[in-house]
C-alpha cells in the first residue's frame, strides 16, 4: 500500500514600500494571493517573514526587519522549509547584490523560490532559473534607480521654485490619516488648526528668548492638547526642531544651500527671529533644564550699563547666582538682590494712580506679539556681533555697519510697540491691588511685564558701606 508523499513546507516574504492605509493591506492582499497558490500546489504555508511601509532600493536608509530575519535564519539553517513564496520578484530586494546573497543561501539550503505573480517555481541551482533572478533583480534596481532620478529632479524643482519641502511641518499646512468608513484616508489638516499651531509657534519663540526651558515649552504644548506633526507628544527635541526650522521664516533651503529665492508660502516668524533663535539654541553655554534656569528675572532682559549687551544669569566665584554681561562677563551682580529690588520698584509703579493709562490699547494683540518676538530676534543678533568680532568672523567695520542696521530696525519695532499699546499688561486689569497680582504672577508675566514698562540696566557696583541699590541699577520707564 504506497501512501502520498509528504507535502513540500513553504513560508513566504510580504513586502510594501508604501501603506497608504496604514493597515498593511497590500501585504495581506499578496499573502492571499500567495495562500492561494500555496494550497494549488499542495504546500503546506507556515510563518511568514513580512515589511510594511519600507524601500528595498538602495536609497532606501531604514532597515528592513523581516528581510533581515529571513537571511539570519537561512545563513542559521533556521528556515525550516522548502519553499520561498514571493508575491513578485520585486518584493524580495531592488538591490541586485541582495539579490546574489539570497540565491546563494537558498542554493546552499536546496531552497526553492515561487513567485507567485510569475506562476512559477524557481531553483536556484539551476543556473537558467538562477539568470532569470538576477535579470529581475537587475530589471528593479534600474527601475529604482530611475525612480530614484525622476524624485530627485521634481524636489530640486521645486525647491527652486519657491515651493515649500514635501516634509510635514508643525504650523504649516499639510494633510494627517483620518479613519474613514473605508479605511484610513490622507485629509488637509483644517485651517483652524494650522492657525492655532502658528500661533503656538510664535509663543515658542517668545518663550525661548524669555528664557524658558525647551522642556517646560514641551510639557505645555502637551497639556495643551498639542502633537507634532507626525502625531507625537512633545519632547525637548523636537521643540528644538521646530524651533530651528527655517520654514517658519520662509527660508528654503536644498541640500544643505540656502537659496536666495522668494519663497511661496507665508513665514511665521521674520528671519531675524529665526536667526537669532537659531544662534541662541547653538550656544553651547545655554541652559537647557528646568530648576535654576526659570528662576531669575534678568537672563537675556536687563542690560549690561557698560557696553549696552544684555546680562545672562551665571554662578559668581562665591557660588552665589548673579548676573553679567553676556559679552565679556564684567558688571558682575548678585540676581536675588537685583530681582527684589526691580520687582519692588515695578509694584510700586503699577499702585500708582495712572495705572488706568498703562493698562490703554488692548487691541492689536497679535502684532504686538510678532513684534516683541522680531525685537528679541534682533537684541539676539546684536548681542552676537562682539562674539564674532572676538573670534575674527568681523571686521570692526562690518560690526559697525551690522549695529546701525540692526539698532534702527529695533528702534522702529519700538515705536509700533508703543504705538500699540502695553497688550503685556492686561493680566493687570479687574484687581483692587495690580502691582500684588504682578509679584504673584509667574516669571514669564512679570518679565513680560517689565520688558513693556521699564529698561532694567545694571551699573557698575558702587562698593563700601554707603552704596545703595539705586546708585547700580537704573530703571528708565517707557
Amino acid at each position: 500500500m504506497s501512501s502520498d508523499p509528504t507535502p513540500l513546507r513553504a513560508r513566504e516574504y510580504l513586502r510594501v514600500s508604501y501603506d497608504r492605509s496604514g493597515r498593511a493591506r497590500s501585504n495581506t492582499e499578496q499573502h492571499t494571493d500567495n495562500a492561494a497558490d500555496a494550497a494549488r500546489q499542495g504546500w503546506v504555508l507556515g510563518r511568514r517573514y513580512e515589511d510594511t511601509s519600507i524601500s528595498a532600493s538602495r536609497y532606501s536608509k531604514k532597515a528592513r526587519e523581516g528581510y533581515d530575519e529571513l537571511i539570519a535564519d537561512l545563513q542559521g539553517k533556521r528556515f525550516d522549509a522548502d519553499v520561498l513564496i514571493i508575491w513578485e520578484s520585486s518584493r524580495g530586494s531592488r538591490r541586485v547584490g541582495e539579490w546574489v546573497l539570497l540565491c546563494d543561501l537558498l542554493e546552499e539550503q536546496g531552497v526553492l523560490v515561487r513567485v507567485t505573480t510569475h506562476g512559477r517555481t524557481y531553483d536556484p541551482s539551476n543556473p537558467r532559473d538562477r539568470r532569470s533572478l538576477l535579470e529581475d533583480a537587475v530589471d528593479s534596481e534600474y527601475e529604482s534607480g530611475k525612480m530614484s532620478g525622476r524624485i530627485a529632479r521634481s524636489a530640486k524643482a521645486a525647491a527652486y521654485e519657491g515651493k515649500p519641502p514635501s516634509r510635514s511641518a508643525f504650523g504649516h499646512p499639510r494633510r494627517h490619516w483620518v479613519e474613514t468608513p473605508l479605511g484610513k484616508e490622507r485629509h488637509a489638516v483644517p485651517n483652524e488648526q494650522i492657525e492655532a499651531e502658528r500661533a503656538a509657534v510664535q509663543r515658542l519663540y517668545e518663550g525661548l528668548f524669555a528664557g524658558r526651558t525647551l522642556g517646560r515649552m514641551a510639557h505645555e504644548l502637551n497639556e495643551e492638547g498639542f502633537r507634532t506633526a507626525r502625531g507625537n507628544t512633545w519632547t525637548r527635541t523636537s521643540v528644538r526642531s521646530v524651533l530651528r526650522n527655517p520654514r517658519n521664516a520662509g527660508v528654503r533651503f536644498y541640500k544643505g544651500e540656502r537659496l536666495d529665492i522668494a519663497t511661496q508660502w507665508d513665514p511665521i516668524v521674520s528671519e531675524e527671529t529665526w536667526q537669532a533663535a537659531t544662534q541662541l539654541l547653538a550656544d553651547p553655554g545655554r541652559r537647557t533644564q528646568d530648576g535654576t534656569a526659570r528662576r531669575w528675572i534678568g537672563g537675556n532682559l536687563f542690560v549690561c550699563g557698560q557696553c549696552g549687551a544684555r546680562v545672562k544669569s551665571d554662578y559668581m566665584p562665591n557660588r552665589v547666582r548673579g548676573y553679567r554681561c553676556r559679552l565679556t562677563g564684567h558688571n558682575s551682580r548678585r540676581a536675588d538682590k537685583v530681582d527684589a529690588y526691580v520687582l519692588t520698584t515695578v509694584a510700586a509703579r503699577l499702585r500708582r494712580d495712572d495705572i488706568i493709562e498703562l493698562l490703554a490699547g488692548q487691541e492689536n494683540k497679535q502684532r504686538a506679539a510678532e513684534l516683541r518676538t522680531t525685537a528679541a530676534g534682533l537684541r539676539q543678533r546684536l548681542d552676537g556681533l562682539g562674539v564674532d568680532y572676538a573670534q575674527g568672523l568681523l571686521t570692526a567695520g562690518q560690526v559697525q555697519t551690522a549695529t546701525q542696521a540692526l539698532t534702527s530696525r529695533l528702534n522702529a519695532i519700538n515705536d509700533e510697540l508703543a504705538r500699540l499699546g502695553r497688550d503685556e499688561l492686561a493680566y493687570l486689569s479687574g484687581t483692587d491691588d495690580p502691582g500684588q497680582r504682578f509679584l504673584d504672577s509667574d516669571l514669564d508675566l512679570k518679565r513680560g511685564t517689565i520688558d513693556a514698562l521699564c529698561t532694567v540696566t545694571l551699573l557698575p557696583n558702587k562698593r563700601g558701606p554707603w552704596a545703595t541699590m539705586e546708585e547700580s541699577v537704573q530703571i528708565d520707564w517707557k
